[in-house]
């Protein structure tokens, strides 16, 4: 039976595809196109012996996966419809608070207090990143595109539309070592800004095929700004351990 969730009912035709919701990890100081990077420290690149360039697959979610990072951020796949793709992440350390990706592209979210975030992309599709991502040699492409998208809180029926232009860049690969493992990632880079208030967003995942999700994020929202490590992963998730001291924080 195909999922439906609470953000899917209420979306103003919000198309299939959408932009990644990209993480940052910085750390990584220099990357060679089409190379693999060894790390000497915890998260942070270096140059090392070349390797041939792989593609760079979409996420095939699977439910019951999930994933708990360093600042108490966890998220477990709780459904994914198996005709869209489009996979329903829930937020462990968060009660009542949502994710939709459809493999790397969020959907629609909602954070604790029930406020619904849900996203449509304008111009160009980011179907066409999917396409390029399945043509090999991506490293160094950027992918343009302008997104809206409407936040709704409890009991509104419209909600606020904002305008945001984003990019997608592929860096490169490296081997990232993080005290849970060593991986081999992709490194993305994300940027958005909304034109009519200045607002800028950065995130920079290095994001392993492995793990299916970023090992490593650093981001920059505003005024807010950090890094995340992942810390644990497996198949089904155990009771929620957060960091009393950290706020994850979210993205707009």
């Amino acid at each position: 039976m195909a999922y439906s969730s609470p953000a899917n009912r209420h979306r103003l035709n919000a198309p299939r595809w959408m932009m990644v919701l990209v993480l940052l990890l910085s750390g990584c100081a220099s990357t060679t196109p089409g190379r693999d990077t060894a790390c000497s420290q915890p998260g942070r690149a270096e140059p090392g012996a070349p390797c041939k360039e792989a593609l760079l697959e979409p996420v095939q979610w699977k439910v019951g996966q999930w994933w708990q990072y360093d600042d108490g951020y966890t998220l477990e796949v709780e459904q994914v419809d198996a005709k869209t793709g489009i996979a329903h992440l829930i937020r462990k350390d968060s009660p009542g608070a949502w994710i939709e990706r459809r493999h790397f592209f969020p959907q629609a979210s909602q954070d604790a207090d029930g406020t619904e975030r849900t996203t449509t992309f304008t111009n160009p599709d980011p179907k066409e990143f999917l396409n390029t991502m399945n043509e090999g040699n991506i490293t160094g492409k950027i992918f343009a595109y302008e997104r809206e998208y409407v936040t709704r809180k409890p009991g509104e029926t419209k909600g606020k539309r904002q305008t945001h232009m984003s990019s997608w860049r592929v860096l490169g690969k490296a081997k990232v070592v993080i005290p849970e493992g060593t991986y081999s990632c992709w490194i993305l880079e994300w940027k958005t800004t909304n034109p009519t208030t200045g607002w800028m967003g950065y995130e920079k995942w290095y994001y392993s095929p492995e793990v299916g999700n970023y090992v490593r994020l650093e981001y920059r929202y505003e005024d807010q700004e950090g890094t995340r490590v992942l810390v644990a992963k497996g198949d089904h998730h155990p009771a929620n351990k957060r960091d009393p001291s950290r706020t994850p924080a979210t993205p707009h």
